[in-house]
């Protein structure tokens, strides 16, 4: 609750802008260098973007297309470093273990790995460098993460939209996300989400 209040506090008092900068900036940065709070950072922009404060069409191409770009730097680089990324005696700050486990998913599962891996915490952040590792064809890689990019942040932007006004209830939500994994909480999102429309509806029928 702490950061989102923070980051509600920063990203709010920033002129358009400088809001869809840092948007574009944090989607890509938190692939690249993590742990940067992409996610929370998403979901208080979809909460400014209610208040109207910013387009809500153009945080969600922002965040998309910086999200994809974001993972195939570190495809990039998984295909460029190769078997070296595995060395224990090279890149010793790289995470071997998840890296590994990431690259055990990517053999058996193939695209279906890059298709949800904005919803896998914890090893979303390699899971780039395994796929690089495999040598998956490049265009392919892009599509998927294109598509898994615009689902995740799709989902998060509009959890922040919707339930602007409640903030203890995206952390919870975002807590979830912590504790059990992005799966559950596209399922959890997506059910609010569902609720909070037809309450919409049901409230506009006079």
């Amino acid at each position: 609750m702490e950061i989102l209040d923070a980051l509600y506090a920063w990203l709010g008092a920033l002129p358009a802008l400088a809001v869809y900068v840092a948007v574009f900036a944090i989607s890509y940065g938190e692939n690249v260098v993590p742990p940067i709070p992409g996610d929370v950072a998403i979901v208080v922009v979809g909460m400014i973007a209610a208040a109207g404060a910013v387009s809500l069409p153009v945080v969600l191409v922002l965040a998309s297309v910086a999200s994809a770009l974001g993972f195939l730097t570190v495809y990039a680089a998984g295909r460029k470093m190769g078997d070296a990324v595995l060395d224990p005696d090279r890149y010793r700050w790289l995470p071997k273990d998840d890296i590994r486990r990431a690259a055990r998913l990517a053999d058996r599962h193939g695209a279906w790995v890059v298709l949800v891996n904005r919803f896998l915490p914890g090893l979303r952040s390699v899971i780039g460098l395994a796929v690089g590792l495999s040598h998956m064809p490049t265009a392919r890689v892009a599509a998927l993460a294109a598509v898994s990019s615009v689902a995740w942040t799709s989902l998060i932007v509009g959890l922040g939209y919707a339930l602007a006004d409640n903030r203890a209830v995206i952390a919870r939500v975002l807590g979830a996300f912590e504790k059990t994994g992005g799966l559950l909480l596209a399922l959890l999102a997506a059910a609010l989400l569902v609720w909070i429309v037809r309450r919409r509806r049901v409230a506009r029928v006079p």
